[in-house]
């Protein structure tokens, strides 16, 4: 075993325990959710907007200097880590998966004689705006800008700026591929298209050998009509996603396809949740499909 470093000032050292109260963050909006096991480090240097969500063994990673901004209603799933030495800002109802890392500093390259981990550090920041998504561990390096709607794959490595991509905020997806029994699918998604639309499209052209119809989006209450079954995802707020229906004006369509005609419906992730009557995470009536109340899961399964 090597012995310690002559130099004191090359010694590691605790970066403390992480533990954190709310009134230590910079900012902080109204209705936070930060779970059991997330560490904060320099919270006097971060600040989180409206309703935003920080999954369990999440690692929020201040620093001195530079600031970590967590916008409106972003959502942060489980065992991330983000290091804002560099500076991070993240805009409004971005969703960010599960183990995604947020790097803004790297060592400079140094001689050959000079380990890597005693070369400087240089740092650069990294910013993701509204409405991007980000797939479950991918990794976004320093000097990153993720435009606005922009989707990152689960698993990328994202070394350069992923450009603006158009954005659906309640985006109406209709298959009108040769299915079996010729069926038409329509998947609604409650807040944003990102990779979910491209996922469910190859499933519903997957379903079938012979694949004849082309994908086209839309958001057209008139066109649920033309769906034998309807897909419900989404990822995010309660009330957010039900607000994308109503101001669509297709709740009443869904109602009627599922309530009068009697049609099938899937919802999926927060989609699911949307076809009960609340949820302890909102405010705003569900589509009341079926009878109950969303609720969180008792601490004690954390």
């Amino acid at each position: 075993m090597s012995s310690a470093p002559k130099d004191p000032s090359l010694r590691n050292r605790s970066h403390g325990s992480g533990f954190f109260s709310l009134d230590q963050f910079k900012e902080i909006g109204p209705d936070p959710v930060l779970e059991a096991g997330v560490l904060v480090f320099h919270p006097e240097t971060i600040s989180l907007g409206r309703n935003v969500y920080v999954g369990h063994q999440t690692i929020l990673k201040g620093y001195y200097k530079n600031e970590m901004k967590i916008g409106d209603f972003v959502w942060i799933g489980q065992c991330c880590f983000f290091h804002s030495a560099g500076g991070i800002t993240i805009e409004e109802e971005v969703g960010i998966g599960p183990h995604v890392k947020i790097l803004t500093s790297v060592h400079e390259e140094p001689p050959r004689s000079i380990p890597i981990p005693r070369s400087p550090l240089q740092f650069a920041p990294v910013h993701i705006e509204a409405g991007a998504d980000i797939g479950v561990n991918a990794t976004i390096l320093p000097g990153v800008r993720i435009g606005r709607g922009a989707m990152v794959g689960a698993g990328a490595v994202v070394n350069k700026d992923v450009p603006l991509t158009r954005w659906w905020r309640a985006s109406l997806l209709v298959c009108s591929a040769s299915v079996p029994n010729n069926e038409r699918f329509a998947a609604l998604t409650a807040r944003r298209p990102s990779w979910r639309l491209c996922s469910l499209e190859k499933a519903c052209l997957s379903s079938s050998t012979t694949v004849s119809g082309i994908f086209n989006r839309f958001r057209e209450p008139a066109k649920i009509a033309e769906a034998d079954r309807i897909i419900l995802p989404g990822v995010g707020a309660w009330d957010s996603g039900l607000r994308q229906i109503e101001e669509r004006g297709l709740r009443e369509a869904l109602d009627r396809h599922a309530k009068v005609e009697k049609k099938p419906t899937l919802g999926i992730c927060l989609g699911m949740q949307l076809l009960f009557d609340a949820s302890d995470e909102g405010d705003r009536a569900g589509l009341g499909w079926i009878p109950g109340r969303v609720v969180k899961f008792p601490a004690i399964l954390a």
